[in-house]
């Protein structure tokens, strides 16, 4: 088989190869697998329990936002929490409802990165847009 011979033969393997993949697909691509528990997309935001675990990172926003802005908010209680699942580690998306004042609260929404190590890094903490 010559070079050129063979060059078109994967060619048109690939074509054939790509028109089957979008025959099982169908026209809107790949669909995630649904109604599986297991089975979460790289990237996408998914709602989760609002464990011990989950409300010490939300603890850790705050603390950590204190520390950064020179601030004394008080953690009142975790309103919503959101996983995203990355190569890398996992992003933590909350809303955060502090004390700023006696008797005022404020809510914020805060993400936390944790790597595969485990290691809590505070990406944002800020006000929700209304």
């Amino acid at each position: 088989m010559t070079w050129k011979s063979l060059s078109l033969f994967l060619s048109l393997l690939v074509t054939f190869l790509l028109l089957d993949a979008s025959a099982v697909c169908g026209q809107g691509g790949w669909q995630p697998i649904k109604n599986d528990p297991h089975v979460q997309d790289i990237g996408g935001w998914v709602s989760i329990k609002t464990d011990e675990l989950v409300q010490d990172m939300a603890k850790f926003a705050v603390t950590e936002h204190n520390n950064q802005a020179k601030s004394n908010l008080k953690f009142e209680r975790l309103a919503e929490a959101r996983a995203q699942s990355l190569d890398l580690g996992t992003n933590y998306w909350f809303v955060i409802v502090v004390q700023d004042a006696p008797f005022h609260v404020e809510t914020y929404e805060a993400v936390v990165w944790v790597n595969r190590t485990q290691s809590l890094q505070l990406v944002s903490f800020k006000r929700p847009k209304m």
